[in-house]
């Protein structure tokens, strides 16, 4: 057994040395959150000054977007917010919301201007917040069977690369089966990408028919590509959902994803010097091609804007506009490591994305239109036999 040797404390000064012991102990509470800080700003010291602009503007856009994908937990006009804690989700009885209150900066807005932004905001949340499934139409024809067809253009995710979008993608895709397979009827489901870049330009130039007519007919999509070249298809009007991720990560995970295929083994800060300095193509072209580039650049803020042409745009418009989307254009919006959360969230407002698959809206409907139809087809026949 291992003894150690314990000093007496000195009597005389046990006042002082009780201060030194709450003054170590709150020292050492603090020391894990001032070495991850340290940590980080080490680590990220060494990406040059392309990075560390693009870095701030992407910092900024996301600390303004955590506050909106809190505040688009909203429902029913109220002035308080759903808690996100998984618990309190598990508590709520009949897919009722326990709330808690706005942070004071939203509870009590400065001047007139920012009360009328409050509350329009507010009303907007609330409407895009109210439970709703997919539209479907359903008839029977003359031999019984029921035929349903899918008004096209109803839903679709904002996929940014890294942010977890394609996990999203997959559970989408299995809800959207699993109604198909209660239904009877497959729901059309597309998805248009620029990762694959050659095929991307085709489809959004009208090149590729085909493809132009699968996303016009869809009734849901992913869009692993700008809102803007949603909006040029008329998806406009639908509903939307997207993820979001710390930029910085993002862009650490992009990299590391693509270190070969996109930066030549480049290190990262290497890749924004050089292409800083216009000798980034000559030793890597293959970073100009597709979209390699964009990518470890504000990309998340590029996938929120409904302009087309940005080449005129500065910073601080390109970010108001991104904003301005968050804030009025999506239904939900999730965080990347909150990813359980917003999924729970994406189940109270589509029921059809539910975990226990809610029963979608107009089955009892179908069953009905099948007796009337029946039920009309027997009076018929007998009409007919009465009349020889």
């Amino acid at each position: 057994m291992q003894h150690h040797n314990l000093k007496a404390p000195n009597m005389a000064s046990n006042k002082d040395e009780e201060a030194m012991a709450i003054m170590e102990e709150d020292t050492m509470e603090n020391e894990p959150e001032a070495f991850e800080i340290d940590h980080l700003e080490e680590k990220y010291d060494r990406d040059s000054q392309p990075m560390k602009k693009s870095r701030v503007f992407g910092v900024f856009l996301f600390v303004l977007v955590i506050s909106f994908a809190f505040a688009m937990t909203l429902r029913n006009g109220t002035d308080r917010v759903p808690s996100l804690s998984s618990q309190n989700l598990d508590r709520f009885p009949e897919g009722e919301a326990e709330f808690g209150e706005f942070p004071p900066a939203m509870n009590e807005p400065g001047d007139v201007d920012d009360i009328d932004t409050h509350t329009s905001l507010k009303a907007s949340l609330a409407q895009r917040m109210k439970p709703r499934n997919l539209l479907y139409n359903s008839t029977v024809d003359e031999e019984g069977k029921l035929q349903t067809t899918f008004p096209p253009k109803q839903f679709f995710h904002l996929h940014h690369m890294k942010t977890g979008g394609t996990s999203i993608d997959s559970f989408l895709r299995c809800a959207a089966n699993r109604l198909s397979n209660q239904i009877g009827s497959a729901i059309p489901q597309s998805r248009l990408s620029e990762c694959g870049y050659s095929s991307y330009q085709r489809c959004i130039s009208g090149e590729d028919e085909n493809c132009v007519s699968r996303v016009k007919k869809a009734a849901t999509m992913s869009y692993c590509a700008p809102l803007a070249q949603a909006n040029a298809f008329d998806w406009d009007n639908a509903d939307a959902i997207t993820t979001i991720r710390d930029p910085i990560d993002r862009v650490w995970s992009m990299y590391r994803y693509t270190t070969k295929s996109c930066y030549c083994c480049l290190s990262l800060q290497e890749v924004y010097e050089r292409h800083a300095s216009n000798t980034l193509r000559e030793i890597c072209p293959g970073t100009y091609s597709g979209v390699c580039l964009p990518q470890i650049y504000d990309h998340q803020s590029r996938n929120l804007l409904t302009t087309l042409d940005t080449e005129q745009m500065d910073s601080e418009t390109k970010l108001n506009e991104a904003i301005n989307n968050l804030k009025y254009r999506f239904s939900v919006v999730g965080v990347t490591n909150e990813l359980p959360t917003y999924v729970e969230m994406l189940g109270r407002v589509f029921p059809w994305l539910s975990e226990d698959g809610a029963d979608f809206e107009g089955d009892d409907d179908i069953e009905q239109k099948k007796m009337r139809h029946r039920a009309q087809k027997f009076i018929t026949t007998q009409q007919s036999l009465r009349s020889f």
